[in-house]
């Protein structure tokens, strides 16, 4: 089997059109695999990450105070974790489609509605926003083949590094132990929130943040 090695070619993809500036500004780097013959095999993008340091949170809810929480979240306890890596922002689409176009996961989901911006035809126009429309399933094969591709620890984040910080993503863990793993991948979204979710990417591109994106 011919050794490879991932060489960035961000510059050159923003150069080309290939690959959006405002990722490249955000701190996302294209990297392209090849052999030793120099033959392209695949593309993969690293994410930028946020160090989420060690210490206690509070988690769970306190019912008298929260009337929306659910009857498994109470009661509320201090957990202390150790320091962990996370994604800064949401999985993009231009990340899910090198994995897609790897051919080692599935696209995202049709419309759930009938709705065109659901359509990955429609996602793959605005490479630089969240992708939405995928199952826990494809996820967790993307957070694999991330994983794989770059010998790095990367996975779905566990609950408790999830709780810890709403909004995140994935990432490798500095201590070896808790990887979060940048997902963040808007799956089965509720129908009201469709619109808010919609506007946040438009106007703030890779900056939405949906409570209900951590599995």
């Amino acid at each position: 089997m011919a050794q490879q090695q991932a060489v960035d070619i961000t510059e050159l993809a923003v150069l080309g059109g290939q690959f959006p500036l405002q990722l490249q500004h955000l701190g996302f780097h294209l990297m392209q695999v090849v052999d030793t013959s120099g033959k392209d095999r695949y593309c993969y993008v690293l994410p930028p990450l946020c160090e989420v340091p060690a210490g206690p949170f509070l988690m769970g809810s306190d019912s008298q105070h929260d009337p929306e929480a659910k009857d498994n979240e109470p009661p509320q306890s201090v957990i202390s974790l150790p320091t962990f890596s996370i994604g800064t922002y949401p999985v993009t689409g231009a990340e899910y489609a090198c994995a897609v176009d790897a051919g080692v996961i599935g696209e995202p989901q049709t419309a759930f509605w009938g709705i065109d911006e659901w359509l990955w035809q429609w996602q793959q126009q605005r490479p630089d926003h969240p992708v939405i429309n995928i199952t826990w399933f494809q996820a967790k094969a993307y957070a694999a083949w991330l994983a794989h591709v770059t010998h790095q620890p990367w996975r779905l984040p566990p609950k408790l590094n999830g709780k810890s910080r709403r909004g995140g993503a994935m990432g490798a863990s500095t201590h070896g132990a808790i990887p979060g793993t940048r997902h963040e991948q808007i799956p089965m979204i509720a129908a009201q929130e469709r619109q808010q979710l919609l506007e946040a990417t438009r106007t703030r591109g890779m900056l939405a943040r949906m409570e209900h994106t951590i599995w």
